[in-house]
């Protein structure tokens, strides 16, 4: 009975600092995936701005663009926003922050992001808002997969509710497409 106390006493600690090393070294690596998290979760709203851009400039009103250096030369100021938008759209600093989109974006926000695309390269040389309903549903769905991606995973609101706050007239549009 002594040997198994004595073993006993010899092993407590050695156990107790076995698991107590097995649990820091989970707790840092831990610690280390939430800061690498944090730090792509600040990438991903960065490179979502960067590719909403054209979309925002596209539905802003007549001669309204960003408040950013760009934007202030007189090129840009005698385009329509249309013009603009599509010249970001087919920039090569748009396609390098696509291909960041498509490293560090959710499933959802590159597949979405694909559809807008394909749907902006099909009307760059026409109109890009020629069939409203397709880009609005297009955009609203990126919007969405974004808002799930930044945290909102079990959002209600519909896809079209994320345009109201930059297309005035989403619910005529929305109505008309639905025979209201």
């Amino acid at each position: 009975m002594e040997t198994v106390i004595d073993i006993a006493e010899i092993a407590t600690p050695i156990l107790l600092l076995f698991f107590t090393a097995r649990f820091e070294v989970a707790r840092r690596r831990e610690e280390r995936w939430r800061d690498i998290e944090m730090r792509l979760h600040e990438d991903r709203i960065a490179i979502y701005n960067s590719i909403l851009e054209p979309f925002v400039i596209l539905f802003s009103s007549k001669g309204s663009l960003p408040d950013k250096p760009k934007f202030k030369s007189k090129k840009y100021k005698s385009m329509t926003n249309q013009a603009v938008a599509v010249e970001i759209l087919l920039s090569a600093e748009y396609r390098d922050t696509g291909f960041k989109l498509a490293l560090f974006g959710s499933d959802g926000v590159v597949r979405s992001y694909y559809r807008l695309q394909q749907n902006a390269f099909r009307h760059a040389e026409g109109n890009i808002a020629s069939d409203k309903m397709l880009l609005v549903d297009l955009l609203g769905n990126f919007l969405l997969e974004i808002r799930r991606s930044v945290g909102n995973e079990t959002t209600k609101i519909k896809n079209y509710e994320l345009l109201g706050w930059f297309i005035k007239d989403i619910e005529t549009v929305i109505n008309k497409e639905n025979g209201e």
